[in-house]
């Protein structure tokens, strides 16, 4: 009844005939033949659309179908305008995140957004609940949530599917810090062209891809106006989007101004790769030099995850700032937090000197006067410093 192709047109430079990309339709409806782009590339799309437009003929149905969204086209303007503004590394991950879920869908031939339902979403995460841990399960339905907010906002669909499924319950992980011992292993075993690189995010608390993309026009070692601007670039975006400024200590002074007497000329990056421009991620180079503790003291250390270990210096910073009195203010405006709650998980880490502030507690009793037989009023003041 009605049959699918592909358009030839001329090119006009070269005058031969090639096919469009898009599938069209060809059908008779009441004696009239129609003829009609379908607006989807992919063949399966073309022929399901093809099977739904025979059914509504025989319905009595006219036209296409109602509600037609093309999970492709959908996600190549999402990448566009959402994962490729994002930073090289953030993106990554929300595509990593989204990834399982087209393929459930190209797996069980849902391209047409339209039909997806909330049973599939639950379907999808379910399987995928087999494979990986519940947070990160959490983080893949909030990505999913995205995607269709994006399509409902681009007024390509009017409900988002995954909207009301709830999220699994997880336990909050704590957050672990390098003790002394460990950061002397780290220092001692590290290959020398990291350990400059290990103690720049050590004492100033920078996350590794703003330390790997850190410029030297950033770095102000002036005496007693130490400092680094990190800036949010199109090549590099802070995780706020926001620029900071962050004071080097002594320490940090001292590493950097060593690595500029050895800096490479034209290379405008503080920390330079193999092959120029700014160092890579070199996650292999942070495991091997976990694997050779091990293999040399006997000693794991086994802290986050082999891609997030580094983040167990800005951890360390954190933690260590607050614990040498920095007030959690300034602490906060170091590390770039959008919101002082993300800095007060760092206190958690600090028992023993939370126990330190109950010494501080004063509570006074005043006596009642010596002629009130009645009902004696007593008052407490307390007078606590914080």
């Amino acid at each position: 009844m009605a049959k699918i192709y592909k358009r030839a047109i001329r090119d006009p430079v070269t005058g031969k005939a090639k096919q469009t990309k898009v599938w069209w339709i060809d059908y008779l409806q009441n004696g009239e033949r129609i003829r009609r782009s379908l607006k989807v590339s992919d063949r399966k799309m073309a022929e399901k659309m093809r099977v739904e437009i025979e059914q509504n003929i025989e319905r009595g149905v006219v036209g296409l179908p109602q509600t037609y969204v093309d999970f492709f086209q959908v996600f190549e303007e999402f990448k566009r305008a959402v994962i490729l503004k994002k930073s090289h590394s953030y993106g990554k991950r929300i595509f990593q995140l989204l990834k399982p879920f087209l393929l459930f869908l190209q797996d069980n031939e849902l391209v047409n957004l339209a039909r997806v339902s909330a049973t599939d979403v639950e379907r999808h995460l379910g399987h995928r609940l087999k494979k990986i841990a519940p947070k990160t399960c959490n983080d893949e339905l909030g990505i999913i949530r995205n995607f269709f907010q994006f399509a409902i906002e681009r007024e390509l669909l009017s409900r988002n599917p995954a909207d009301k499924i709830q999220k699994h319950r997880t336990s909050k992980q704590s957050i672990e810090i390098f003790t002394p011992e460990e950061l002397g292993l780290i220092f001692q075993y590290a290959h020398k062209n990291s350990v400059a690189f290990y103690k720049t995010l050590l004492y100033t608390g920078m996350r590794d891809g703003e330390a790997r993309h850190l410029r030297w026009s950033e770095v102000d070692l002036t005496t007693g106006t130490e400092h680094i601007k990190i800036r949010s670039t199109e090549v590099h975006k802070t995780k706020n989007r926001r620029d900071r400024i962050v004071p080097l200590c002594e320490e940090s002074v001292e590493v950097l101004r060593e690595l500029q007497t050895k800096a490479e000329p034209g290379n405008p990056f503080v920390f330079t790769g193999r092959k120029g421009g700014h160092r890579g991620h070199n996650r292999n180079t942070w495991v091997a030099c976990l694997a050779r503790i091990e293999a040399e003291t006997g000693v794991r250390i086994a802290k986050g995850h082999h891609q997030s270990g580094l983040h167990m210096f800005r951890h360390t910073f954190a933690t260590n700032a607050l614990a040498s009195g920095v007030d959690i203010r300034t602490v906060q405006e170091w590390l770039g937090h959008s919101s002082i709650v993300q800095t007060q998980r760092y206190t958690n880490l600090l028992p023993g000197q939370k126990h330190g502030q109950i010494h501080k507690l004063s509570i006074k009793i005043e006596p009642p006067e010596s002629g009130n037989r009645g009902h004696q009023v007593v008052t407490a003041k307390c007078d606590v410093d914080s």
